[in-house]
């Protein structure tokens, strides 16, 4: 429970773990400082799309198929690793939505670093010294 009264949602939670291994890590080996970076998935499809929002849902029907048709162009096997995804694991555990935000984090990782951007241009560090930054696709220079 919050102070105000609110908890977090399990994605939330299990988000927050996982944010928490990855600075325990960085914390105890500066090389993983230079080797991790962060994405966020909609910042990400914001970038593919012209550095437009793309306005349907990431769970509806219409929202996955623009989210596929702008990761097919960057990654031709993308609809066949949903697919495989899809069949071979339960709605339980992940959904279409979680598959195509894991696959647009990949296609910019895999990208050439000269066309990865960050939001805040070079990245910042926290209190601890451990990079914060927002990496995207894109062929212009920085935002905000």
């Amino acid at each position: 429970m919050s102070e105000l009264g609110l908890s977090l949602s399990e994605q939330a939670l299990g988000i927050c773990l996982k944010v928490n291994e990855a600075d325990t890590l960085m914390r105890a080996d500066a090389s993983a400082r230079a080797r991790f970076r962060e994405v966020h998935p909609e910042v990400c499809f914001w970038a593919l799309n012209g550095g437009t929002p793309l306005m349907d849902g990431k769970t509806k029907s219409a929202g996955i198929r623009a989210r596929l048709d702008l990761l097919l162009r960057r990654e031709p096997r993308s609809a066949q690793l949903l697919q495989l995804v899809l069949r071979e694991q339960p709605r339980t555990l992940v959904k279409a939505d979680d598959v195509l935000d894991a696959l647009v984090a990949y296609v910019t990782a895999a990208e050439d670093p000269a066309n990865v951007r960050s939001l805040r241009g070079e990245p910042q560090v926290d209190e601890e010294g451990l990079p914060m930054e927002m990496l995207y696709i894109g062929s212009g220079g920085m935002v905000g």
